[in-house]
């Protein structure tokens, strides 16, 4: 009982994290659209600097888009309102998918993206929840390793476990 309390207690610790660590990306990013958007509109920007404040506009507004949605994604889970959709798939090819399709950020960013598992892996799992998790994982991987390698690795346990 001990042990489930303490990872209740856990759990509960993340959420905040997240939620904190949100909010202050949230406000970020708003904080630098509202200063862009008033540069922008003053116009005391040549047309150069316009391209550059808009692209800029447009990350910002990109990323306040995903952080919104994983908050959402959240309250959903927690409310029960996001159920589980369990089929046989092979997650092998999911991931070697998802590793080939991250390469070219891999690159663009300076670094190696490995993959190492076995090609063919059927398991039991939601196709959609999966796919989510390890593109957040890799996207955050590559995003805040400044250099080297990021690896993946997986294997299977045994019949429940992988």
């Amino acid at each position: 009982l001990q042990h489930t309390l303490d990872q209740m207690h856990e759990l509960t610790r993340q959420r905040g994290d997240l939620l904190r660590t949100s909010s202050h990306d949230l406000r970020g990013s708003l904080g630098v659209i509202r200063s862009t958007a008033d540069l922008l509109h003053l116009g005391v920007v040549d047309d150069a600097e316009r391209d550059q404040y808009l692209a800029m506009l447009q990350r910002n507004l990109t990323n306040v888009f995903t952080l919104l949605e994983r908050l959402m994604d959240l309250a959903r889970l927690e409310a029960g309102q996001e159920p589980l959709r369990l089929q046989e798939l092979d997650a092998g090819q999911l991931l070697t998918e998802l590793i080939a399709g991250m390469q070219p950020l891999a690159q663009e960013r300076g670094l190696a993206l490995r993959a190492d598992g076995p090609a063919t892996m059927p398991v039991h799992a939601d196709r959609e929840k999966l796919h989510r998790i390890v593109q957040n994982l890799l996207l955050n991987a590559l995003r805040y390793t400044p250099s080297g390698l990021v690896s993946v690795t997986w294997s299977r346990i045994n019949d429940l476990h992988w």
